[in-house]
Formats: C-alpha cells, structure tokens, sequence
C-alpha cells in the first residue's frame, strides 16, 4: 500500500484536512526547505537513542519554521533531556518507562505562563 498517497490523496479529504500536507524525506533537509512560520505543531519521534530530537528542534528554531505560540514535541529515551531553545519554554516534560516526552513551544512576547502548572509570570 502506499501510505504517503492514501493519507494525501484519501484521507485527508474525508477528514476535510486541507490545511495538511504531508512531507516526506528526511527531516533536516526537509526543514531546510521550509518557509518560515508554517507551523503550530511539529511532531519529532526519531529513530530512538539517535539523539536527533534536539538536533530537528534547533533545526526548526534556526530556520524560524514555527509559528510565536506553536509546539514541537519531542520524543527521546528517558535519560536525554533537551534544554529549551532560547525564547522557548519546556512546556511540559514527562517520562513514561524508556520515553521522555518534551512539549516546548515557541513564546510570544504577551505569553505571561511559561508553563500551564506554573502561576507565575515571566
């Protein structure tokens, strides 16, 4: 079967999902093609214990490819923390068994929370 047309040509129609688009090919050189400010959501699961998650996000935060108020997540082993981007917050990071989920997202100026469990302002 062939999944990149059956999602693109298929199901996104059914799902009335116009606004998305399937990218295939690797993800550094993929990001290099990007325009800027495309992104709410990025989703980074790589091949585990690559150590490439944080290297896709600094990646997207070079190329400016996620909007002010947009996430990425990332999924890592465990034991691998990645440290926010600078004007990112680690918005939520969790551990389940060998996986760390990380939720960053790219901060506006009028975000006052960096994090939903936090009260406080910046």
């Amino acid at each position: 079967a062939n999944v990149p047309y059956q999602l693109n040509h298929e199901l996104a129609p059914l799902l009335q999902a116009s606004q998305v688009k399937l990218h295939l090919g690797g993800a550094m050189s993929l990001i290099e093609s990007l325009e800027p400010n495309i992104f709410d959501l990025v989703f980074v699961d790589p091949p585990f214990d690559s150590n490439l998650g944080g290297l896709v996000l600094e990646r997207l935060v070079d190329q400016g490819c996620v909007r002010k108020g947009g996430f990425v997540y990332v999924e890592s082993p465990a034991k691998l923390q990645i440290a926010a981007p600078d004007g990112w917050s680690n918005w939520r990071d969790q551990v389940m068994g060998e996986v760390r989920m990380q939720l960053f997202r790219n901060l506006k100026p009028s975000d006052e929370r960096i994090n939903p469990q936090d009260r406080s302002t910046e």
